[in-house]
């Protein structure tokens, strides 16, 4: 379930490189940076992604089945 964090990565990188800012929504990748959305193959739903008021960042979270919260944010 964090192959969709992996993917959605390097789109929002490359978005960010494009327009100096991260986009507001994960579909403004679609279908220049990524080829789909990935979704959660649990839940079929997009991941939660947030991106700050500045859109300097991001943060991509998604709830494992044992109630853990994973984390992915911008490389630093």
């Amino acid at each position: 379930r964090t192959a969709g964090n992996a993917e959605n990565k390097p789109g929002l990188e490359l978005y960010k490189f494009d327009h100096k800012q991260y986009p507001d929504s994960l579909k403004l990748l679609v279908p220049t940076y990524l080829v789909i959305l990935p979704v959660d193959p649990i839940t079929k739903e997009s991941y939660l992604y947030k991106v700050s008021p500045d859109k300097s960042s991001y943060v991509i979270t998604v709830k494992m089945d044992d109630g853990t919260i994973l984390i992915a944010e911008p490389p630093k």
